[in-house]
């Protein structure tokens, strides 16, 4: 990616550009996925650990050590990886690179009727906005 930048600025060309995954903007778990390791046969209290973890932002590798202490258990374990593959970047990192950016790749696992992601939870950046993509964008 830094290669990219550096041709980006130094030809000033229109031609490369970034393709964000809005993935890496994860505040939470998607609940279809813990759900699902939980009726494999996922510890429901370790589920709950997981969630708070990652909710909270902590690194992914410090809590699956710690689920490697409470179980040795694996669908306890790939339940924990969860938070390696969902990760969660605060959005304002996209502002440096919104001018090189034509469109992004997102997906969702669940949409609500007000056609909100549970994954994706806008949050308030110090100067009261919202940090979300969508909000960057108007920047």
């Amino acid at each position: 990616m830094h290669r990219h930048w550096e041709v980006m600025e130094r030809t000033g060309t229109k031609h490369f550009g970034f393709i964000p995954d809005m993935g890496g903007f994860t505040k939470r778990l998607a609940r279809v996925q813990v759900e699902r390791m939980i009726r494999q046969g996922a510890d429901p209290k370790i589920a709950e650990f997981v969630c708070a973890q990652h909710e909270k932002g902590v690194m992914a590798e410090y809590t699956i050590f710690e689920v490697s202490r409470m179980s040795n258990r694996r669908i306890d374990m790939a339940l924990a990886e969860l938070s390696r593959h969902n990760t969660m970047v605060n959005p304002i990192s996209l502002l440096e690179h919104i001018r090189y950016t034509e469109l992004t790749q997102s997906g969702t696992f669940s949409i609500s009727q007000s056609a909100s992601c549970f994954t994706v939870s806008p949050t308030r950046n110090s100067l009261g906005g919202l940090n979300t993509p969508q909000a960057l964008t108007a920047v």
